[in-house]
């Protein structure tokens, strides 16, 4: 890895790490101890693990374009059916300056957040039987903000999913993450719906997020078959 390579890298950790501790602030849990060690331990870690592994980082983490935006599009999708069954008062213009600065925010949390509970913690576990469930367990402790039980359930499958996506390609679980992350910032942002509900604090998101997990399960036992037949 170039010394370039690895400024640049070091600068996207420290962007996302600035990121996740002004939400800390922002959801008053700057007190909350546990969490600030568990996440900063985890970035720490992930520096070590990159370094170690510098030749498998550059196989693994190459983003792959048409994958990418095949997820990018299907993260967006999601959304856009739960806003569809949903009746959601419009109320904003759309500003597209923001939905820029949104693009740009989703790269870059998608992509270092795929690098830590998937490229790092699963690539670590993967040996393990329930691996899977333990990523899952770790990213929605990272990410749970409340005591709402639907909101625990759906950022474990969403964890589920993603895992089940990168085992696909890196790339697909970047540009879910990315799709997703994408429009709830914009929609929180912009605030551009009157009786907005977040997609993980309803029924009907969990039930979407089922049925797309059910969807890339079968896509990865075909893409599995492909490759063999390749080989």
């Amino acid at each position: 890895m170039s010394f370039s390579e690895i400024l640049f890298l070091t600068f996207l950790i420290s962007i996302i790490f600035q990121i996740n501790l002004s939400e800390l602030i922002y959801k008053q849990e700057i007190n909350n101890l546990p969490k600030i060690i568990h996440f900063a331990i985890t970035y720490i870690l992930l520096v070590i693990n990159i370094f170690l592994l510098q030749e498998d980082f550059k196989c693994k983490t190459k983003i792959n374009v048409k994958y990418f935006f095949v997820g990018f599009i299907n993260g967006i999708l999601f959304i856009a059916i739960y806003i569809f069954f949903n009746n959601f008062i419009f109320i904003k213009k759309i500003n597209f300056l923001l939905i820029f600065q949104c693009f740009l925010l989703s790269i870059f949390v998608s992509y270092i957040e795929e690098l830590i509970f998937r490229f790092f913690l699963f690539e670590n576990l993967k040996s393990l039987k329930y691996s899977k469930i333990i990523v899952s367990y770790l990213y929605t402790q990272l990410h749970f903000s409340n005591s709402n039980l639907l909101e625990l359930i759906s950022l474990f499958m969403l964890g589920l999913i993603l895992s089940e996506a990168y085992q696909i390609n890196f790339s697909l679980s970047v540009g879910i993450h990315a799709g997703i992350i994408f429009c709830l910032s914009y929609i929180d942002m912009n605030n551009i719906f009157v009786n907005y509900l977040k997609p993980q604090s309803t029924l009907l998101g969990l039930i979407l997020l089922i049925i797309t997990f059910i969807i890339i399960k079968i896509l990865k036992k075909h893409f599995t078959q492909y490759l063999r037949n390749k080989l």
